[in-house]
């Protein structure tokens, strides 16, 4: 078995990742029913708009079962880290946890400034359009729900909230060791381009979350509307990933832009584009993800910033 997992880490590590979250999901449906009022209710009485780990930390400590809360966003974290274990390959376990280092071996101090510079102007651009798009297509009322929603009225609230959303995501926090921290550098040794490889990681990713995607479809939404949430939600999952990789490149394997990217989606979604339409059926941030994504791979062509061979 251990030879089996050393010639193919990732299948393993993607399976046992999958394991844990479906089975996770499942054990949560049958001791936790009511999760989502619970969770909500929560999250309205600290008068946020999504969970966090603080959250998370709240709810376990009123009940022990929503450990699930860590469990779920973390399989993938799980599974890498005992995958690496199992590997027992020198100092592996070390360079994984490194990944949480905001700066990469190699990279200097300026050209780190200019990539989480670039992110952050990303990151308002992304509010922006969000607010500009909500007011075109909802009017005042809208614009005025989303403005509450970003506690404009406090700038001290609204930039706490942004970075407290980016930052302590549950599944921002807990996932990214396992996708970019442990299966992109194994892609990417396998696969022809890191292009290629952050592609294979998304479609991976999005698949992953399949056993949460799948409730709405059992408890009556009509299959083609699921269809239609499932596409629009492996377009966002495998654009973001192209996105994430670019800045992960070319900050040396860091995950800290994986966390930002992936916890500015959530952030984008629960706090500013839950409530507008589509365009064409395709959800507002999924465009704007698919044309960051479509951006850096016109700049940088399929290596994705990639600074040497992996």
């Amino acid at each position: 078995m251990t030879d089996f997992i050393k010639r193919r880490p990732f299948l393993f590590f993607y399976c046992l990742a999958f394991v844990i979250i479906t089975a996770s999901i499942g054990l949560g449906v049958v001791i936790m029913p009511d999760y989502m009022e619970v969770n909500l209710a929560k999250m309205e009485s600290l008068g946020i708009n999504h969970s966090n780990i603080f959250v998370t930390v709240l709810l376990i400590l009123d009940d022990p079962a929503w450990v699930l809360g860590f469990i779920i966003p973390g399989a993938p974290a799980i599974a890498a880290i005992i995958t690496t274990k199992i590997i027992n390959k020198p100092g592996a376990m070390k360079e994984l946890f490194m990944k949480f280092k905001p700066i990469g071996q190699g990279v200097s101090g300026s050209e780190a400034l200019s990539q989480y510079g670039i992110l952050l102007a990303y990151g308002i651009l992304v509010v922006l359009i969000g607010v500009i798009y909500s007011w075109q297509t909802t009017g005042e009322s809208g614009l005025e729900q989303v403005l509450e929603s970003l506690r404009v009225s406090s700038p001290f609230l609204m930039i706490s909230f942004f970075f407290l959303a980016c930052f302590t995501e549950d599944g921002a926090l807990l996932e990214e060791l396992g996708w970019r921290g442990f299966a992109l550098p194994l892609l990417m040794q396998k696969l022809k381009t890191p292009l290629h490889a952050a592609i294979i990681l998304g479609m991976a990713w999005s698949f992953w979350h399949f056993a949460r995607n799948v409730m709405p479809l059992v408890y009556g939404m009509p299959f083609g509307d699921w269809i239609l949430t499932e596409f629009n939600f492996w377009l966002g999952a495998t654009s973001t990933s192209v996105f994430i990789v670019y800045f992960v490149n070319r900050l040396e394997g860091s995950i800290v832009p994986a966390i930002f990217i992936h916890g500015l989606g959530n952030y984008s979604y629960n706090y500013i584009a839950a409530d507008v339409p589509p365009i064409m059926g395709i959800g507002l941030h999924n465009i704007v993800v698919l044309v960051s994504a479509i951006a850096v791979v016109i700049i940088s062509g399929t290596q994705l910033g990639l600074r040497r061979t992996v």
